[in-house]
């Protein structure tokens, strides 16, 4: 952490603002903040869906022709090019921008997320095809209306029934939206990192830590988190 530090320091004064953050656990979290190395940003918080209603509106939620559906890809390079994935993220990238400009004091570091990204991130994880010929450790699932275009997207992880990552149009509504879209997993409901007024939430022990480069960006908002593989920075 400190060879990380130190180059990170050496990008010289005329070097853009370097903001680097992860999730290094609550135990190593504490050290490096003791060392002066990292500051705590946030304890990530997971929540878990509601069990499945039942009577009129659970029905129509599962029966309306206009609803959310998600749609499995294959883990194949084609099945996660440029033209399937970075339309998507063009349109949040321009959501973002007119959040910007509505209200610059609320603007949050945030990865691109495009396919070149998902394609390094999940598709071609050192452990995405671990487990032989079976299930892949990341399926990514597009989310659309009948007849629309993808307007969103999820990642699931085939370790527990959770989804790592995701870009989303719109409120807590939506989320909530995308998540009752996935089918439901075998042993039992799906967890995520994405809060919404009916979820249950829990915090965890992953903590999320900025690291120091030159120095600490201390008027800067936390990204908004989506811890997928907790290890990686």
């Amino acid at each position: 952490m400190h060879a990380v530090r130190a180059h990170a320091g050496d990008a010289g004064p005329d070097a853009p603002a370097l903001f680097m953050y992860g999730f290094p656990g609550k135990r190593p979290a504490t050290l490096a903040i003791r060392l002066g190395i990292q500051r705590r940003l946030q304890i990530c918080t997971q929540y878990t869906l509601p069990p499945p209603g039942h009577g009129l509106r659970h029905w129509w939620q599962h029966h309306n022709p206009w609803r959310l559906r998600a749609q499995a890809m294959p883990a194949t390079e084609a099945a996660w090019s440029d033209s399937a994935l970075n339309s998507i993220w063009q349109h949040h990238a321009q959501q973002l921008l007119q959040q910007e400009r509505l209200n610059p004091a609320a603007v949050r570091p945030a990865l691109i997320k495009n396919a070149a990204y998902l394609r390094w991130r999940y598709l071609q994880h050192p452990q995405q095809f671990a487990q032989g010929q079976g299930q892949p450790l990341y399926t990514l699932w597009l989310l659309a209306r009948r007849g629309q275009a993808a307007q969103g997207w999820c990642i699931t992880s085939a370790q527990s029934p959770t989804v790592v990552d995701s870009c989303l149009p719109g409120d807590a509504d939506a989320v909530f939206a995308a998540l009752q879209a996935l089918p439901p997993p075998p042993d039992g409901q799906w967890t995520s990192w994405l809060p919404h007024p009916k979820a249950h939430a829990q915090e965890t022990l992953i903590w999320a830590t900025a690291m120091q480069g030159a120095h600490f960006y201390e008027d800067w908002l936390a990204p908004a988190f989506q811890p997928g593989d907790t290890d990686v920075y």
